[in-house]
């Protein structure tokens, strides 16, 4: 028999191998049941491969098998994080069993252990019930969560994506849409631990790596405003969406691809997306009818899918009636559409420009307007950028019947034959109260080009300034007139700003002589009215014709007028003549072409090239087949305190020419006008003063040197032939005489 302490060690032993026996049954069973749930899982995976599945899920949705696969996923998942909590809890039981005191008594350890086994299954029991309530309480939201509402079943096998077809599909067809299949992007780092972390013994589940993913995917999302469903993936032309709110939420920053012409008609803000046609050939691609549209950091350009270009029947964009306004704000890029025009604004509505640039790629023209065409509408640029666009007609904004307020911004890097910069015809306004029109080329108007309208400068910091007008490649369309602004049938009032360094270039001379092109470097007027004043600063300038700073030209039934009442006009040149003005009367009558100067400073300015380079401030002319009594030429009317240097040119024939008109409050400065003719024929009227006295006490405000003088008749100053006398002296050395003419012009000496 056995002594007590000896049984005592033998009941220890049995207890222990009971607990050894009871927990391998504990573990078995639970590696039988998770075996048996796997199965099952398996089991339901593969019938829903292979048969639709109508299931009435907790919050009494329809799932159908495509829907499943992410429930799947959650379920599995949810499983393996019960057996693991499971395997944790017996494993700290265990330990906790092997650290008690082995010198108490069998008695109380027998009892202590049942307590302990007691409160240790319902722990465990508790723990799994919560696990498995918390499984089942968001597995619905954890499958949507993963599918991202795209519900999506990914084949290992295939690499494939299927996408789920919607009820309202499903009731319309009567049949489920078929299967289309996408490549997946691989991003990550370590293929190994795609969706799941090693670090510990237990894996866990990554949401990072696949929201990641996912956001990938819905890089490219596409929109079908005809015949999309938002019910859709979106990931293909076949499952596009609906609606422009919807694309934009799948596409988080991606790309949206139009399948159609996208019409908005509220107020939105789009941000953070780039548009781009689904295909090759679309009427357009955002059409706002109303409301106030803002883009922001938005690029919409021309390629397709494929990387080609899209043919547009229509425009791009177009903003039409009084309720809607376009605003393009900062970070957005629009364009290049080559042979498009970018933007139309019309029928009252509003293109504000704020920020971001409206690209041309400089090489395929449009007809009208490469940037903006605008047509009884307004367009307010206070920023931003119009570059790189080719049209007939308005590189860079073209206006008809609107409004073009520039604040701010630059147009610039535009070709056109007329009109790179702002093209403006029948009763539009332009204002440029800011910004830069710089580096744009045309025949006509590089910089602003105006045919009954109106144009309004009013800016310090606006600058007309670099733009050039040539006669290349033909004269016959580009003509090299107005390498700053060109007006025709229209009114300019320029009270600030710069136009500076603009260029007309003339082409060479033909056959005859005759110079085409190259008139008005900064202006060049036509039938038109010009008023310069404040603080107006036009300098250096080039011609190569006529009008290194201005040119203007009047008609018959067509006047012009040129009023200088302030600003400056200096360094600028011309290789022909009228360095600072050019301004002539063609087939006109009298008052037909006349410029008013009543204040301002105009010096500095040269005409001609190496040795015969002179100061040159302003050449009048008329220009008529048959020149009579009434015939109309370039008059200067004077007043009040102007301040010229450099000769006044009265371009006259033998019996007609131009004349100055002095106000009777001519003041000017110690340096009194050179005025020189081309004949000078004697009694030809050069000045007229309101009455003879006014003639007898201002005569001396003008001079003249050469062949001929200016003398008093009247109230005229008239010219008067220099009569040279004749000098005799003895040549010592020859014992001859010599001869030497002196001209006893005012201002000359004997040569």
């Amino acid at each position: 028999m056995y002594d007590t302490e000896k049984r005592i060690e033998l009941v220890k032993k049995r207890m222990h191998e009971y607990h050894r026996r009871q927990e391998r049954r504990t573990v078995c069973r639970l590696s039988v049941l998770c075996t048996l749930l796997f199965l099952s899982l398996v089991g339901t995976m593969g019938m829903m491969q292979s048969q639709p599945i109508d299931i009435t899920g907790m919050y009494g949705t329809i799932l159908l098998h495509e829907d499943a696969g992410g429930y799947v996923l959650v379920a599995v998942i949810s499983f393996t994080v019960a057996v693991v909590i499971t395997a944790l809890c017996i494993k700290f039981k265990k330990k906790r069993t092997k650290e008690s005191r082995r010198r108490r008594s069998c008695i109380k350890e027998r009892k202590g252990g049942s307590m302990k086994k007691k409160c240790f299954k319902k722990t465990v029991s508790w723990a799994l019930s919560i696990v498995m309530s918390a499984t089942m309480a968001v597995t619905p939201v954890l499958a949507d969560t993963f599918t991202d509402g795209s519900q999506l079943i990914v084949s290992e096998d295939a690499g494939e994506e299927t996408p789920a077809a919607t009820i309202s599909d499903a009731e319309d067809e009567g049949m489920m849409e078929p299967e289309h299949t996408f490549e997946i992007e691989d991003n990550c780092e370590d293929s190994g631990r795609t969706g799941f972390s090693s670090e510990n013994e237990a894996s866990g589940f990554s949401d990072d790596s696949v929201l990641a993913a996912q956001t990938e995917e819905k890089a490219a999302v596409y929109l079908d405003p005809s015949s999309g469903n938002d019910g859709n993936t979106g990931e293909s032309a076949k499952s596009a969406v609906n609606t422009l709110s919807k694309a934009v939420e799948l596409a988080q920053g991606g790309d949206i691809f139009l399948l159609d012409c996208v019409e908005v008609d509220s107020d939105i803000k789009l941000s953070n997306v780039t548009f781009r046609p689904g295909k090759s050939n679309m009427s357009g691609m955002l059409y706002i009818s109303r409301g106030k549209v803002t883009l922001e950091n938005i690029i919409i350009n021309n390629k397709t899918p494929d990387g080609k270009s899209c043919q547009f029947s229509n425009y791009p964009i177009e903003v039409t009636g009084r309720l809607a306004t376009l605003t393009i704000a900062d970070g957005t890029e629009i364009g290049p559409f080559p042979g498009n025009s970018c933007i139309i604004v019309s029928h009252d509505s509003t293109v504000n420009l704020n920020g971001g640039k409206i690209l041309g790629d400089k090489q395929n023209t449009v007809e009208y307007g490469g940037g903006i065409y605008a047509e009884h509408a307004t367009v307010n640029v206070n920023g931003g950028t119009i570059s790189g666009h080719s049209a007939t007609y308005g590189g860079g904004i073209f206006s008809s019947y609107s409004n073009i307020k520039i604040n701010g911004g630059t147009i610039s890097d535009n070709q056109s034959i007329r009109g790179s910069g702002i093209y403006a015809i029948n009763d539009s306004n332009v204002s440029l109260k800011g910004g830069s029109i710089i580096h744009n080329k045309s025949g006509q108007g590089a910089g602003v080009y105006l045919s009954i309208s109106k144009l309004f400068i009013n800016g310090e910091s606006c600058q007309i300034t670099q733009n050039t007008v040539t006669t290349e490649p033909s004269p016959k369309d580009m003509r090299g007139e107005g390498g700053g602004i060109y007006l025709i049938y229209s009114e300019a009032e320029i009270e600030s700003g710069t136009i500076n360094k603009n260029t007309a270039i003339a082409a060479a001379p033909d056959e005859n002589g005759n110079i085409q092109g190259g008139l008005g470097g900064a202006i060049s007027a036509k039938y038109s009215r010009v008023t310069i004043k404040g603080d107006t600063k036009i300098r250096n300038n080039s011609a190569g014709n006529r009008g290194g700073a201005i040119y203007t030209e009047g008609t018959n039934n067509d006047s012009s007028l040129l009023n200088i009442e302030g600003g400056t006009i200096s360094g600028n040149h011309v290789n022909g003549s009228g360095a600072g003005i050019f301004a002539i009367c063609s087939r006109g009558n009298k008052h037909n072409m006349d410029v008013n100067i009543s204040g301002g400073t105009i010096t500095n300015n040269y005409s001609g090239t190496g040795e015969n380079e002179e100061e040159n401030a302003i050449v009048l002319m008329g220009w008529d087949p048959n020149l009579t009594e009434d015939t109309g030429f370039a008059d200067l009317h004077l007043s009040d305190s102007p301040v010229i240097t450099g000769s006044v040119t009265l371009s006259d024939d033998n019996n007609y020419g131009p004349r100055i008109y002095v106000g009777k409050s001519l003041q000017l400065s110690d340096k009194h006008i050179l005025v020189t003719p081309t004949y000078g024929k004697a009694d030809l009227i050069a000045v007229e003063y309101e009455n003879d006295s006014a003639a007898e006490s201002f005569e001396s405000q003008f001079y003249s040197n050469g062949m001929s003088k200016l003398v008093r008749d009247g109230k005229y100053l008239k010219w008067a032939l220099v009569k040279p006398k004749v000098q005799v002296s003895a040549d010592k050395e020859k014992g001859c005489p010599s001869s030497k003419n002196c001209f006893n012009g005012k201002g000359n000496a004997c040569a």
